[in-house]
């Protein structure tokens, strides 16, 4: 079974193959969720922003001239109705990031209490980060996205997203010093 790219479905949809959007949808829907939850802290919010950019991106993908990748384009889609939720409504407290492996090479009870406890911390000091310092290291190291991807998405040069992480990066540690955390 041969698994076709995103661009290989998306053409197949504009050429009238309206069912093909379901396969595009089913691969890219945990991925969507998990960042919106990340920029948003709360499910249902998560799940609003999702149904919404995938009816944006149904009704707009005839369109789509394949200037970025079809997840950048559906990235900048999220961002942007994050950024809209968050004008309306304060910035909900971070509970969990879904999808984050658990470690288990570590030394019983108190390896898991000592990595909750800094991954609790590491949530809240994440919350308190400036936006597009959070939104910037959220699309690097909790989506993975290339500098130019994440700087597509967030609407600025590849520059800018290297010196929104590198002061996220040195912000969350810092914060984390100071609480005692040794990194």
């Amino acid at each position: 079974m041969c698994i076709e790219d995103d661009k290989t479905l998306v053409g197949r949809f504009q050429a009238g193959e309206a069912a093909i959007f379901d396969e595009l949808y089913s691969r890219h829907i945990d991925k969507a969720y998990n960042l919106a939850y990340r920029l948003t802290g709360d499910s249902d919010t998560a799940q609003d922003i999702c149904q919404d950019a995938f009816i944006r991106v149904y009704s707009s993908l005839g369109r789509f001239r394949f200037e970025a990748k079809f997840t950048t384009w559906l990235y900048t889609i999220i961002l942007n109705l994050a950024r809209s939720h968050h004008r309306k409504k304060k910035w909900a407290p971070i509970d969990d990031f879904p999808n984050i492996p658990a470690e288990t090479n570590g030394n019983g009870m108190l390896h898991k209490i000592d990595r909750k406890m800094t991954k609790q911390a590491v949530r809240r000091h994440l919350q308190k980060l400036p936006t597009r310092e959070r939104e910037a290291l959220i699309l690097r190291h909790y989506e993975g996205m290339s500098c130019s991807d994440a700087a597509t998405v967030m609407g600025c040069t590849e520059e800018t997203i290297r010196s929104l992480s590198f002061f996220a990066i040195r912000k969350l540690r810092d914060a984390l010093r100071e609480e005692g955390f040794e990194l």
